[in-house]
């Protein structure tokens, strides 16, 4: 396991490396190991119309992230009532946009949305990034929210609490850790999306991966690096802010 972990992380930052120098070559030929002449033109001329981009890309991620995660916050939440639906428990649908071929699932949205007259609009474009937001987060939280839920709730009960201050002041607090990092993991998936939010948004709504899928095939590589690097440095940023504010608890309960 460790020898595969190791092999993810050499790969992950040469992969890194190789676009830092692809961002700052001038002039790179076949078959130098390195650019025979550097320039800083590349992030001068191109990051102020990245801008727009990064917003765009974190604003959609967030968005998406924390709404998926207060959703499946309260959906286990009215799971672990007595008298809940029982409805709440067929969880299997939830995973669908997961298993099924994204072109086609995507073309019965966007005929759905043509319908609703909703087609390129920002509500369209969030919602179908919490389709696929929504099974990641579930799949993260379900477990350990019910396992701590189980074991706590008839503590709780026997002390005389409510099913809500169980929630505040024992369940919250201990799941902080894995509820910062799956919020981390939800906006990863959410700025991967490049097909959904290309029919969501007809082509009107632009983000680093639509970006960089669509430079994939041209001749810019400078472009094309610098695109990857700040792709990569949401997420990276997203999962370094879930570890920072993890807490004390994280070492001892996960």
């Amino acid at each position: 396991a460790w020898s595969i972990i190791f092999s993810g992380l050499i790969l992950l930052c040469g992969g890194m490396i190789c676009l830092l120098l692809w961002s700052f070559a001038r002039r790179w030929p076949f078959p130098a190991g390195l650019p025979t002449e550097w320039t800083l033109l590349t992030w001068k001329q191109n990051s102020a119309e990245l801008i727009p981009l990064f917003e765009t890309t974190a604003n959609l991620g967030v968005a998406a992230a924390a709404i998926g995660l207060l959703v499946v916050m309260i959906w286990l939440y009215l799971q672990q009532q007595p008298n809940s639906d029982s409805g709440l428990t067929q969880e299997w649908w939830v995973y669908l946009p997961l298993i099924l071929p994204q072109l086609t699932f995507l073309f019965g949205i966007q005929i759905l949305a043509i319908f609703l007259r909703l087609e390129g609009t920002a509500l369209l474009v969030l919602w179908v990034h919490l389709v696929y937001v929504l099974p990641s987060t579930l799949l993260l939280l379900a477990e350990p929210w019910r396992s701590i839920q189980l074991r706590f709730r008839k503590v709780g009960q026997l002390l005389g609490q409510s099913a809500w201050r169980i929630l505040w002041s024992v369940q919250l607090p201990m799941l902080r850790p894995l509820i910062l990092m799956t919020m981390a993991i939800g906006f990863s998936v959410s700025l991967a999306q490049y097909l959904p939010t290309t029919v969501a948004g007809a082509g009107r709504w632009s983000t680093l991966t639509t970006e960089a899928v669509s430079l994939a095939s041209g001749q810019d590589r400078r472009l094309l690096s610098l695109l990857g690097i700040w792709q990569s440095f949401l997420p990276a940023l997203a999962l370094s802010l879930a570890w920072l504010l993890r807490g004390p608890a994280w070492q001892k309960n996960f």
